[in-house]
């Protein structure tokens, strides 16, 4: 096996929970030459992968730079085309390829389309997704335990982000924690403003300082909402592949269940996760159990299909009620069961710590 192309998934966390199975992919054919493709908006975050040996950018927009991907791929003529995401398409465009081999989860009725298609493992509900990807890897003859989840991160980027914290007088005097309110869609995070109450009772009680991470777009929707002592909204400021050096150097991670909690989580920072229509045995922070605190009410529903609101009503926010119901004080206490030791794990950039 020479050349391999892995088509990886469209969302953040998912990409960064496939790291386990392209580090196993690599350990069963050292040799190869691996090859992501990615969406280009999040390609940054596979920049210092050491498991894959290029990127591939692609645009599902754009007709024209799908065609102009596929030549490229049909020119390289792999081996084989390993498919992470479950969609129809996918599948398609690896046949299209014209790699030799195409591997991935007989689903959505493209086994057709699949040289070897994968029967999905059993209790796949309540199978962890970076598992998920890994019996993909089993598939092909791999036998180990998972692999470490964990990304690295260049000096200078470290070096940046440092500096990005110190001109903003986040110099490390105070616990740091940074707070994601976003998510994939709007129903599956905690309410902006519940966050925004969060953030206040930290910075009463302890005097802990909190950095808000998001798009800029939703930097101007939050604006009236962080505000005050001891919060900084850095919503729009950071570079995706800035990321896991500005997260990297935070005592403690507070966000949904999202992909930048996983780019959290692989660094080794702390992780304080919200989970409603999710639950934590799919898609939890891979992390020490001491590492993480999941606060979630695990209503029997979940994990649902997220049809929102199909099948389920909408509390009078707007939001789920397995969201809903979570409260702020449930917050504030998994944040500071979490911060109690963060003088003593406060260091330079934490890389590569993970939990297993």
């Amino acid at each position: 096996m020479e050349r391999i192309a892995v088509w990886l998934p469209n969302w953040i966390g998912d990409v960064v929970l496939s790291f386990p199975a392209l580090k196993a992919l690599k350990e069963l054919y050292p040799r190869a030459r691996v090859v992501g493709i990615v969406r280009r908006e999040i390609c940054g975050i596979l920049k210092d992968n050491p498991d894959v040996d290029a990127v591939y950018p692609w645009d599902r927009r754009s007709l024209r730079q799908t065609m102009g991907l596929l030549l490229s791929l049909r020119a390289c003529r792999f081996d084989l085309a390993l498919v992470l995401p479950n969609s129809w398409k996918s599948a398609f465009l690896a046949r299209l390829s014209g790699a030799r081999r195409r591997l991935g989860y007989d689903r959505e009725g493209r086994g057709f389309l699949l040289s070897d298609p994968v029967a999905c493992p059993p209790q796949t509900r309540n199978l962890h997704h970076a598992d998920y990807f890994l019996n993909l890897i089993r598939s092909l003859g791999w036998g180990g335990t998972r692999p470490p989840l964990t990304l690295a991160v260049e000096e200078d980027a470290r070096d940046r982000m440092r500096d990005y914290l110190r001109v903003h007088g986040l110099d490390g005097k105070e616990p740091l924690v940074a707070v994601h309110p976003g998510a994939s869609k709007s129903p599956r995070g905690w309410a902006v403003e519940r966050f925004g109450e969060v953030c206040r009772e930290l910075w009463s009680r302890q005097g802990t300082r909190s950095l808000v991470l998001g798009t800029a777009e939703e930097g101007r929707e939050w604006a009236g909402v962080f505000q005050g002592p001891g919060v900084f909204l850095a919503a729009g400021q950071v570079a995706l592949e800035d990321l896991p050096a500005l997260l990297g150097q935070c005592d403690l991670f507070l966000g949904n269940d999202s992909g930048i909690m996983h780019v959290a989580a692989a660094v080794g920072t702390p992780v304080v996760g919200i989970f409603g229509p999710g639950t934590a045995e799919r898609t939890g922070p891979v992390l020490d159990p001491d590492r993480y605190r999941v606060v979630s009410k695990r209503f029997p529903c979940s994990p649902c299909r997220q049809k929102f609101f199909k099948e389920c009503m909408p509390a009078p926010s707007g939001k789920p009620y397995c969201l809903e119901e979570i409260g702020v004080d449930e917050v504030v206490r998994a944040s500071q069961d979490l911060l109690k030791n963060a003088a003593a794990r406060r260091s330079p950039l934490r890389v590569g710590q993970c939990g297993s």
